[in-house]
């Protein structure tokens, strides 16, 4: 009988507790989350990203132009994988 109750008292103390910890654990998260946002660099930032951006533009520029349908699918490859 004592046993029942003990774990009678122990779920019920288990149940009542994890809603203030499920509440406790979302805030430092949603703080670890922003602060890890606001840190890392845009990728327009980074001269690499920029250098690819441009050198993608005027193939597509290019693209635009060519009608021979093997070329273009040559030029849409090598946009897509350079090499």
């Amino acid at each position: 009988m004592k046993i029942t109750h003990l774990l009678l008292i122990t779920l019920f103390a288990f149940v009542s507790c994890a809603p203030a910890a499920a509440d406790e654990d979302k805030t430092p998260r949603a703080d670890i989350q922003t602060g890890q946002a606001s840190q890392a660099p845009q990728m327009s930032e980074i001269p690499k990203m920029k250098e690819q951006g441009k050198r993608i533009a005027e193939l597509m520029q290019k693209i635009q132009d060519v009608k021979d349908p093997a070329e273009r699918k040559r030029m849409l490859a090598e946009a897509t994988c350079p090499q």
